[in-house]
């Protein structure tokens, strides 16, 4: 609420100000032209979608722009909506204009009377403008995702020769060897494209004088990192922090920071004065994608799973686990980065027309079969049993990643059995002439299992963060929260990043498997903007909102009363039994006070809930009487205190 309260502010100051501001000083972005833009995207929207020929990347850049016109028209309505009940709240405090016969009213308050009715149409012109513009940026972002999914699903089944029949191999094998003729004629061809002078120029020393330059400083940050926050064999049984610190350490030093390196190289080899051109850069390029690939497939997991230091392994797999894990996880890592590679190579080069169907096919399914198989093999459940003994040890010194991957774990078991089924179906479908069936399947289970992995990382980095804040001094002894209420805090924070953690991979991973990010993008905005049920709007973000506030101010009030019941009250003299009275109360009051602003963050009508209160009041007289008559009974004991705190009760003997 108070987010969007401050974008409404900051866009009615700096684009929708009031008619008179407007018409006096729009010379930047007058909202005629802003609406003139949206319309003129539009129309060219509409003009595209009644063409007979899509691509892919026009389809998203559609959606992308808009998407951009419905961010602008939802927020010009809310503003709109906004300044209209501001102006009409200015009117009804002129009271109803004057009747029939009743005498005019004065000149000033007709003139007022008259301004705040024009500014209302003048707001509500452009709320029907921006309604209009977001109602046909939906329909067109929804016919432009048709053509998409129905672009996509054609390419999908688009059937190609059996790759391993022997008339495909007769034809594919010719081919084959061109393009690969061409490939390595592609060096060939530059170096004698270049004259005399350049052959023998000094800038060829360029680039290994960059490489071993880089390979000097890398080694040097490697040596240090590693020295300082690298995993010690000495320490026996490090912390999760520690091996965290160390598995970090080991993954920049081996894996990041030599992809940053390719990184460098592969913007050199596209830049407009590199000394490499033409194909054979396209294809270094290529290369260096590739390598990148290799580098952190290779050096990542092995940072994670420290399969020579058991002790210092994020997860608790066994150590044979993990020692073959790492050692498959890099020849997969090997063939998916040479296919990259070959298909960068073969598409920048337009290698590619020299491929008949026959060789495509039996290309697509070599590296499909290669692939699925290095899945499969990643899958075995014997790679994923846990240690026990070290499961039960860190179980004991923290829980920031109790939930570990196993065999034994049904959730883990259900997503192994998925990739298993996927990566069989893309293997199946290769063989049948499916290719592109095969190698869309195959590329979303590795981006999902690379997305899911980081992800799991990063999870139980945040998980380990949240406890070591919360065991902090700070926490626990400065401002003396108490033990059980830092276990709640950790408790519920873990739950709200576990569900951060999940939208982000459900946002970061469902593109792979072809549903568009502008969409996923517009549904998000849908829900957490509101959605209308009748007459009621239902916004997911204000009831977050609203919830947030609740707690914060029940957090207070009991705040408070630990300040009233230990502090203050027993410094003064009243009565022990009126001091519980007062806290009592105060936390009663802080209870109405969270409850009504919760209602009041989420928008409801606090007439309609006192209309269905008292529609309610009978049957809560009636079937509630007992559990109204208690809390009126507590009610009244605290007020008229007949029995206080210290005095005996006796019931029967």
């Amino acid at each position: 609420m108070i987010a969007r309260a401050f974008l409404l502010i900051v866009l009615a100051v700096t684009l929708f100000s009031g008619p008179d501001l407007v018409r006096a000083q729009e010379t930047s972005r007058p909202f005629s032209k802003i609406v003139a833009d949206w319309n003129r995207t539009l129309d060219n929207a509409e003009r595209y979608v009644d063409e007979p020929v899509h691509f892919e990347e026009r389809n998203r850049e559609y959606r992308t722009q808009l998407g951009k016109i419905r961010t602008a028209a939802q927020a010009a309505a809310e503003v709109a909506l906004a300044e209209i009940a501001q102006q009409q709240k200015l009117l009804d405090a002129l009271g109803e204009a004057p009747k029939g016969g009743a005498p005019p009213e004065g000149p000033a308050i007709a003139e007022q009377r008259a301004k705040y009715e024009e500014n209302i149409v003048f707001y509500r012109a452009r709320v029907a403008q921006a309604e209009v513009a977001l109602a046909r940026a939906g329909t067109l972002s929804a016919v432009l995702s048709d053509l998409s999914r129905a672009e996509l699903l054609t390419d999908l089944v688009r059937v190609n020769p059996v790759p391993f029949a022997p008339r495909t191999i007769a034809k594919a094998i010719p081919d084959l060897f061109r393009v690969a003729e061409a490939l390595l004629k592609t060096p060939v061809y530059w170096w004698a494209s270049l004259s005399s002078d350049m052959r023998s120029s000094m800038l060829f020393l360029r680039l290994p004088l960059f490489l071993v330059v880089a390979f000097l400083v890398g080694w040097g940050i490697r040596y240090l990192t590693v020295k300082y926050l690298g995993r010690r064999p000495e320490i026996e049984e490090p912390t999760y922090a520690r091996r965290l610190v160390g598995a970090i350490a080991e993954g920049v030093s081996r894996g990041i920071f030599p992809a940053a390196v390719l990184s460098v190289v592969l913007v050199r080899m596209t830049s407009d004065d590199a000394l490499i051109t033409g194909p054979f850069a396209t294809m270094l390029a290529s290369l260096c994608q590739a390598l990148i690939l290799f580098v952190l497939a290779w050096a990542l997991p092995r940072a994670a799973l420290a399969p020579d230091l058991p002790s210092w392994r994020l997860t608790v797999l066994t150590p044979e686990g993990a020692r073959s894990l790492s050692q498959r996880i890099t020849i997969l890592a090997a063939i998916v980065s040479t296919n990259m590679f070959f298909d960068g190579a073969m598409e920048a080069l337009a290698l590619g027309q020299q491929f008949g169907q026959e060789a495509e096919a039996l290309y697509r399914f070599f590296f499909h079969t290669t692939i699925a198989a290095g899945l499969l093999a990643m899958l075995q459940p014997r790679l994923w049993r846990i240690d026990a003994e070290a499961a039960r040890k860190r179980g004991e010194e923290d829980d920031a990643n109790t939930d570990l991957p196993s065999s034994r774990s049904r959730f883990w078991a259900a997503i192994h059995g998925l990739f298993a089924l996927f990566a069989v179906a893309a293997f199946v479908a290769s063989a049948i002439g499916y290719g592109q069936l095969g190698g869309y399947l195959i590329q979303s289970l590795i981006i999902t299992g690379l997305i899911g992995g980081g992800l799991y990382l990063l999870r139980g980095l945040l998980r380990e963060t949240v406890a070591v804040v919360l065991r902090s001094a700070l926490i626990s002894q400065k401002l003396a929260v108490q033990y059980r209420t830092r276990r709640l805090a950790k408790f519920w924070l873990r739950a709200l990043l576990d569900i951060v953690i999940f939208i982000s991979a459900v946002f970061m991973i469902a593109p792979a498997w072809g549903v568009a990010s502008e969409d996923l993008s517009l549904w998000a905005s849908q829900l957490f903007q509101g959605f209308t049920v009748g007459n009621v709007t239902i916004s997911l973000l204000d009831f977050f909102i609203a919830l947030f506030i609740f707690v914060a101010v029940i957090v207070l009030t009991r705040a408070g009363q630990r300040g009233l019941t230990e502090r203050i009250l027993p410094e003064t003299q009243i009565d022990t039994g009126l001091q519980h009275s007062l806290s009592a109360g105060f936390g009663y009051i802080g209870f109405v006070i969270a409850a009504m602003l919760a209602v009041s963050a989420i928008g409801l009508d606090l007439t309609n809930i006192a209309l269905i209160a008292g529609a309610l009041s009978v049957g809560i007289g009636f079937g509630l009487q007992n559990i109204v008559n208690n809390f009126v009974s507590g009610l009244t004991l605290l007020v008229e205190r007949p029995i206080k705190v210290g005095d005996w009760v006796v019931v029967g003997d």
